[in-house]
């Protein structure tokens, strides 16, 4: 009969299972911390238009707005169903709705 192993001499197993861990990782200090930055959103996202028989509305970032509403610097100059039309000035700036998938006859 052989003697039984003592601690030391017993192989040690690695458990498969077991996650990997980085002893030696240290985290990177920034500059800014995390309360201090702010996520960007931009502005004059259109998100929707609202068809109606005499006029229609829009929703642009998260106010509903008609033809002659000024936001964000600018003024609603037209809406149709598919596009806004914004003007600040002489400079104007269109807001169109992402397009929508169409189907494909196979």
């Amino acid at each position: 009969m052989s003697q039984p192993l003592t601690a030391k001499e017993q192989p040690t197993l690695n458990d498969p299972t077991r996650p990997l861990i980085n002893t030696q990782y240290k985290p990177q200090k920034s500059s800014t911390s995390e309360t201090d930055k702010k996520p960007v959103q931009q502005k004059n996202q259109l998100k929707g238009i609202i068809v109606q028989n005499k006029s229609n509305k829009a929703i642009i970032d998260s106010s509903i707005v008609t033809v002659g509403d000024p936001i964000n610097g600018y003024i609603v100059h037209a809406i149709d169903a598919h596009k806004v039309l914004l003007r600040k000035g002489k400079q104007y700036k269109t807001l169109r709705l992402t397009p929508s998938v169409k189907a494909v006859n196979k």
